[in-house]
């Protein structure tokens, strides 16, 4: 990690100065900031391609929006399990064995997926259903696990000043990479067919991998981790020694703060995806006599609407989000989104039709994707590396589909059982913003109090395991 907060000004390469027009960025910076770019593009690139192929596989079937919202429950048990069985490589690997390690377990996962899907049973009746709940169980693993590591790794190679600054450009290249991957998903299946998909996948993932090594020999000389800065340790974390992600979450209130609040916003979000995929279930019997032609058009319908909502996210990561960080900082950013999901919500409870829930979300998953996604990963810039690379993969996985369960248990209550409307899912969408407005307040406080414990050396950086 390199130390630039008092960096007097040089000239820039022409790199520099070209990446300057999304954010500041200084001289020595550029090659490291466009090869994160680039990872985290190839990243969401991988995951945007198989994602449809998800959606259509678990909405074509009877009950797929419902199944959809009890699998979260499903990924959030697995994801209880694997988590800590991550933290356990996370604190004896170095981070790049263990970035490279992970990556090439899901690689192997799709070549099996690829061959699996080639199977005549798998493709109809029980078997069908089977293929499509374990499929949607694995995404749904993967994209937690893998998005959490790279953005501790970007938290681990900068320091607070270079991630304020930088985490806007690297951002950038997760919405090219979502545009670009939903873009393109159509054509390479006109061309490859669904199931090459697993590969195309695969083969991105890698690239990824690959970058997040060059990085990692860039920023420590040859593959040798710096040594950490000669700080006292946290009194809570030596205390409870080798700990694991879930007990170093409950250790400081920071991270309990952030991991409640993402329950919350996670729980609206998926409540909203809960009420999009329950209208497209809808209007798609009207759009097709036969199942096979419901599913072409709900996958068209999700690709559709992924394009949008990573190409309008694009247009706020490039040209909005830095500024915003750097006029307004945590202070503002960390309120526009709940804003702008309450407006969604709103309207669902005033007009509540495909057209309109469309729109809505379209701007509340974008501003997610770009403005959210930004600022909730530079919550973790003044955390220590265990705290990066242990409770934030807690956070960002299994807490995240925490506020799934939660979801699911609304969707069996009140969708399931009590066969209530769209219109109540907006509603409590509604009260949980209020909750998730003073999560965000106080958030900012303990924001300020961490930073202030890193400057005066109370909390400091653990030493990487050796390679």
């Amino acid at each position: 990690m390199r130390d630039d907060t008092n960096h007097a000004p040089q000239p820039r390469s022409l790199l520099e100065r070209a990446l300057g027009i999304f954010t500041e960025v200084r001289e020595g910076e550029g090659v490291t900031a466009l090869l994160l770019t680039l990872d985290i593009f190839a990243l969401l690139c991988a995951y945007y391609v198989i994602k449809p192929v998800r959606e259509a596989l678990i909405v074509s079937v009877p009950k797929g929006a419902e199944y959809k919202s009890y699998m979260g429950a499903v990924i959030a048990a697995t994801l209880f399990f694997a988590v800590p069985a991550y933290g356990r490589f996370a604190s004896r690997l170095p981070r790049n064995r263990l970035i490279v390690g992970v990556s090439l377990f899901f690689i192997s996962n799709l070549v099996f997926f690829y061959f699996a899907g080639l199977v005549p049973a798998l493709g109809q009746g029980m078997g069908a259903l089977g293929f499509a709940l374990v499929f949607f169980l694995w995404v749904g693993v993967f994209n937690m696990m893998v998005v959490a590591q790279f953005w501790a790794f970007a938290a681990d190679v900068y320091n607070e000043e270079q991630g304020k600054r930088l985490f806007a450009l690297v951002g950038l290249g997760a919405s090219l990479g979502s545009v670009v991957g939903s873009a393109v998903v159509s054509w390479l299946v006109s061309k490859l067919g669904t199931q090459s998909m697993m590969l195309v996948c695969a083969a991105l993932l890698g690239l990824s991998a690959a970058l997040t090594q060059a990085v990692h020999t860039r920023e420590t000389k040859g593959g040798v981790a710096p040594k950490p800065k000669k700080t006292l340790p946290d009194k809570k974390t030596a205390k409870g020694g080798d700990e694991g992600a879930y007990s170093l979450l409950l250790a400081h209130r920071y991270l309990i703060l952030i991991a409640i609040f993402t329950v919350v916003f996670t729980l609206v979000n998926t409540n909203g995806e809960y009420i999009l995929s329950k209208l497209i279930g809808e209007a798609s019997k009207a759009h097709g006599a036969t199942k096979a032609e419901q599913k072409d058009w709900i996958a068209g319908v999700y690709g559709q609407f992924f394009f949008y909502v990573n190409a309008v996210g694009v247009v706020v990561q490039s040209f909005l989000v830095s500024r915003i960080v750097k006029y307004g900082g945590l202070k503002l950013g960390f309120f526009i989104f709940p804003a702008v999901a309450l407006a969604s919500a709103v309207s669902v409870v005033t007009v509540p039709i495909l057209a309109v829930v469309r729109v809505g979300k379209t701007a509340e998953n974008a501003t997610d994707y770009s403005l959210n996604n930004t600022m909730r990963n530079m919550l973790w810039l003044p955390t220590t590396r265990k705290m990066k690379y242990l409770a934030k993969q807690a956070v960002d996985s299994f807490i995240v589909r925490l506020g799934d369960v939660g979801s699911a248990l609304a969707v069996f209550v009140l969708g399931d059982t009590l066969a209530l409307g769209v219109r109540v899912f907006a509603v409590v969408n509604i009260v949980l913003i209020g909750v998730w407005l003073y999560l965000a307040r106080e958030i900012l406080k303990e924001n300020e109090v961490m930073r202030k414990k890193r400057d005066s050396g109370e909390l400091a950086d653990e030493p990487e395991p050796a390679a």
